[in-house]
């Protein structure tokens, strides 16, 4: 690969539980023979230890055993955002081996993807996690192309059911930890609830208790939406469910991140029309690319007509190991500002 590509790291990890010990791993580094790398630990516990990307044990809570391989061509589109709707991702891998290709096609549950660069090796963030909807295998020309598409959470979002009924003076939070619960059961093994369910009992729900009773039945995140209210955005973010204050933030890992012309800004800062009637308008900015940041978090930026604070409610982190990709598109709303709820 040429020079201009030095620096990027991308680590891929399929798993699925009860899954062949060789259920593998995929780790590449553009520009340079594979790096050894420990994984740091995950909520997700499954049967086989994983083993090898550099031959060491990954500690009591591993994914699978796994294989390393360098060189390799990847390219993806992750997309996250508070709304309720899925994050999702859109992976190629170019030319895995046959039986390699076999393998995920019938173990590739779970995927993460991180990426970065090799500075921050051996720990890379986490742009994307969830559960894999198809992985498909096209050939095109010399190519084999390795197709893979995952939604976060998904499951919980799509088959969550709730059916409950309380008597009255129910607090809300008592509803509120049920529906989450339901949400969980729709994938036990790959959502988290059990953030969402301690800060529960302090969540500013519109009614905190409910004089003549509750009752609940259908999707249970729409249901827990309609609970908690338009002062929440509620979502599921790398397994994990959680509600965002629209008045609120959540922190960035390292702190506010700085995005200006000499820490990665791309171009110039746009001013967008607001996605609906009423709503403020949008701040979309481009940068070097940067998956430590996540929906919600808040980010400064500075260019010659831009300054300030902004909260995230979209970004789109695009990469290609073997082509000029490597951004974060981020979509997001002056800090202050509400960007859930248009006034009647």
């Amino acid at each position: 690969m040429g020079s201009k590509y030095l620096g990027r790291a991308v680590n891929v990890t399929l798993a699925q539980p009860g899954a062949p010990a060789d259920a593998p791993s995929i780790f590449a580094v553009s520009g340079q023979d594979y790096v050894s790398q420990t994984k740091t630990a995950d909520p997700f516990t499954f049967n086989q230890p994983l083993q090898g990307l550099g031959g060491g044990g990954l500690g009591p809570v591993a994914s699978k055993w796994g294989r390393a391989f360098s060189g390799l061509h990847v390219r993806f589109k992750a997309e996250k955002n508070t709304l309720l709707t899925p994050n999702t991702l859109e992976l190629n891998i170019y030319n895995l081996a046959a039986a390699t290709r076999k393998q995920l096609q019938s173990y590739g549950m779970f995927v993460e993807l991180s990426a970065g660069y090799q500075a921050d090796l051996p720990t890379l963030p986490i742009a994307f996690r969830g559960t894999t909807r198809t992985i498909d295998h096209i050939r095109q020309g010399a190519d084999w192309v390795t197709r893979i598409r995952s939604g976060d959470g998904e499951h919980g979002y799509r088959f969550g059911q709730a059916n409950q009924t309380w008597p009255q003076g129910v607090l809300s939070s008592t509803i509120a930890i049920y529906l989450a619960n339901q949400v969980k059961a729709a994938d036990p093994l790959h959502i988290d609830v059990s953030a969402f369910i301690a800060a529960a009992p302090s969540l500013n729900y519109p009614v905190q208790a409910y004089a003549n009773g509750y009752v609940a039945y259908g999707n249970a995140i729409d249901q827990l939406s309609l609970l908690i209210g338009f002062g929440y955005e509620l979502s599921i973010q790398n397994g994990s469910l959680v509600a965002i204050s629209t008045s609120g933030f959540t922190q960035s890992t390292g702190g506010i991140p700085l995005i200006s012309p000499s820490t990665g800004l791309l171009g110039s800062p746009d001013h967008g029309d607001p996605n609906l009637a009423g709503l403020p308008s949008v701040l979309k900015v481009n940068c070097l690319m940067n998956a430590r940041i996540q929906p919600g978090d808040l980010v400064q930026v500075v260019s010659s007509d831009t300054n300030g604070t902004f909260r995230v409610q979209k970004i789109t982190h695009t990469g290609d190991l073997d082509g000029n990709d490597w951004q974060s598109e981020i979509e997001a709303y002056a800090l202050g500002q509400t960007p859930g709820v248009a006034p009647l």
